[in-house]
């Protein structure tokens, strides 16, 4: 089970298949014994100093910059996301402009370029691929044959995340108080539903629903909200402030029936509670919180406290109860985790 988290730079010609090198064995190991477990480093901005690092939660060892070992160059700059689609890696480089496309050793094999400040990679199916972006005003339209940019699709502002919904795409946007559908086959927009200021987080539950988290502006004293979303009518069935923190990082358990945010503290919520509040689970009273993820299997809860935005990232393992397992480091301004 698959899981998982601005600027604007334009990137050269499509990069083909880099030269065969050999591969540390930490990574074969991890893939057969099923532990993989990636931080995303985005580096700091402009710097080009963004890595992945790979995580052992059974023995807590750490491989640092693993995509760096694998292929002998640098990822770029700001690595913004991490997607896997038929076995392919899709590593999103938002100030470099590009998809880095690996095998599931990490080997690069390509590279999807043109791209303005992509953000986040959804696979519509084999051949196909959308990315969103931050500053283009549109969704890449990618085939996922020859990786080039094969078309878009136009809606203004900032487009964030991407979830399947029965035969329908959905895609948040930062910049607007609207979700959108996208019909896959012909690639366009084809309706909208209103959730309100800064919408980014999105994820659909195992009853086939869609929630959406926006972050609300604290400057217009408007809080952030959850919301839950019925697909096939396209309507908004239940809102609820979340307060007026900041909220970002929407995401479930592997069952797809809990829900968890970042507001300042890490919350949990079970899709079926629409009466009481969230649980704080986690404090970030003492933290500076840039990301978090949950395990899909043992709902280990993952924080990424980028400090102060230069030193390396604190990285804390916690229990699905929230107790705290083990503290460690891993690269700079560590932005989220991706489960394989």
């Amino acid at each position: 089970m698959l899981r998982s988290v601005c600027f604007v730079t334009l990137i050269f010609l499509l990069t083909s298949c880099v030269k065969d090198a050999p591969l540390p064995s930490v990574v074969t190991s991890a893939e057969q014994n099923g532990l993989r477990i990636f931080i995303l480093n985005e580096g700091n901005f402009g710097t080009g100093n963004a890595s992945l690092s790979q995580y052992d939660d059974t023995n807590g060892d750490l491989v640092e910059d693993i995509y760096k070992q694998v292929n002998s160059e640098n990822l770029g700059d700001v690595l913004q996301s991490m997607t896997l689609a038929d076995r392919n890696f899709y590593l999103v480089m938002n100030n470099s402009g590009k998809v880095i496309v690996c095998d599931k050793q990490l080997k690069k094999l390509s590279q999807i370029s043109g791209l303005q400040s992509p953000r986040y990679f959804f696979a519509v199916d084999r051949h196909k691929g959308y990315v969103t972006d931050l500053a283009a005003n549109k969704i890449h339209v990618v085939d996922l044959r020859t990786f080039q940019v094969t078309g878009s699709i136009r809606c203004p502002g900032w487009t964030e995340h991407l979830a399947r919904a029965g035969d329908q795409v959905i895609v948040t946007n930062l910049k607007s108080e609207y979700a959108y559908f996208i019909d896959p086959v012909f690639d366009k927009i084809t309706d909208s539903v209103k959730v309100g200021f800064n919408a980014s987080g999105l994820v659909v539950d195992d009853l086939n629903k869609v929630w959406i988290l926006t972050g609300g502006d604290q400057s217009k004293k408007i809080n952030a909200t959850l919301n839950k979303i019925d697909p096939s009518s396209h309507q908004r069935i239940f809102s609820r402030s979340v307060g007026a923190e900041l909220a970002t990082g929407l995401c479930t358990n592997g069952q797809r029936d809990n829900l968890y945010y970042l507001a300042k503290h890490i919350y949990k919520l079970n899709i079926n509670d629409t009466v009481t509040a969230a649980t704080q689970i986690i404090s970030g009273a003492d933290k500076t919180i840039y990301g978090f993820g949950v395990h899909p299997d043992s709902e280990k809860i993952f924080v990424a406290d980028a400090v102060d935005f230069s030193q390396r990232s604190n990285i804390y393992e916690y229990s699905a109860a929230g107790n705290e397992i083990r503290v460690f480091k891993a690269g700079i301004i560590s932005n989220g985790f991706y489960f394989e």
